[in-house]
């Protein structure tokens, strides 16, 4: 199970006015509609802040990704549509969407984030002449087969 999308910044507001007036956390948890342990752990976060002071969320820790999700379902569209596409073909299909990302991060992207492994197309070798000259010769002794043969 992943986590929720971040509390409103009203909601935290409403959980720290509550708290300092005295609710108990499971009152505080019926008003807002916030569960039990996210009400807590701002709870803890308020106790910590100064009274005129409303705790915010955290940034999330890591570099920021450089592409959205968005620009990751193009991604994902042309790689399923398209299996023999490489990174740097995806790159130079969207030079406005991924004009700050390095080649190797598109290929990262596409690895990691999309779960797409890497494909090389398998070798055939071409038709030699020796080859083309027996289909022929296949070809005509087939037009010689009578049509309960074929």
């Amino acid at each position: 199970m992943g986590r929720k999308p971040d509390l409103s910044q009203e909601t935290i507001t409403r959980i720290h006015t509550l708290h300092k007036a005295h609710y108990s956390t499971k009152e505080i948890e019926d008003a807002t509609g916030v569960s039990s342990r996210s009400v807590r752990r701002w709870v803890k976060k308020c106790r910590k802040c100064p009274d005129e002071v409303i705790p915010v969320h955290s940034k999330w820790p890591g570099k920021a990704r450089k592409v959205s999700k968005r620009t990751l379902n193009v991604i994902k569209r042309q790689v399923m549509s398209h299996p023999t596409n490489t990174a740097r073909d995806i790159k130079q299909s969207n030079t406005d969407l991924l004009q700050n990302v390095s080649l190797r991060s598109v290929s990262h992207y596409i690895h990691d984030y999309l779960d797409l492994p890497s494909r090389r197309a398998a070798r055939k070798p071409l038709l030699t002449a020796r080859h083309k000259k027996n289909r022929v010769t296949f070809a005509k002794n087939c037009l010689l087969w009578p049509l309960d043969k074929i």
